[in-house]
């Protein structure tokens, strides 16, 4: 519900009072379900996503500047690592983007790294490897711990 706040702070242009929402909401989710949990790293990404609309005017080089800077725990830089590489895919930079996900630690939040997993098998259909995008996809849907690609294919 918190979150939900800050988004809505967020789109009345009140990045103060989408900030503290997104706040309480991480320090609510930590306190509730621990650090380790996909809630968690749902505030935690809508705080990265936060620090960047501080200031619109930022060019995607200067995003990722910005996200590198941060200096934050192993779960939350697995996060911020994941929205870097994403930013450079968005960027076109596929190159740049692989590297980053290559440097990327597997976290202990399973749904930061099914997301990792998504970011690599569009990285392969951007580089004309849909054979390997498919296959990665398929070990994604068909491994029941993997909830990500089977809500992905629900959706489009």
């Amino acid at each position: 519900m918190l979150l939900e706040f800050s988004h809505a702070y967020l789109r009345k242009g009140d990045l103060n009072k989408a900030f503290d929402y997104v706040n309480k909401s991480l320090e609510m989710k930590k306190a509730i379900y621990g650090e380790r949990h996909p809630s968690v790293a749902e505030a935690l990404d809508v705080l990265a996503k936060l620090k960047i609309q501080e200031n619109n005017t930022l060019d995607i080089n200067q995003k990722i500047k910005k996200l590198e800077q941060l200096k934050v725990k192993k779960g939350i830089s697995s996060s911020i690592q994941l929205f870097i590489a994403a930013l450079y895919f968005e960027k076109g930079d596929m190159t740049k983007s692989k590297e980053t996900l290559d440097r990327y630690q597997e976290s202990n939040i399973k749904l930061i790294n099914e997301k990792k997993k998504l970011l690599e098998t569009e990285i392969l259909i951007a580089l004309d490897k849909e054979s390997e995008a498919l296959d990665q996809l398929h070990k994604m849907y068909t491994d029941p711990e993997c909830e990500i690609a089977k809500d992905l294919i629900l959706l489009k």
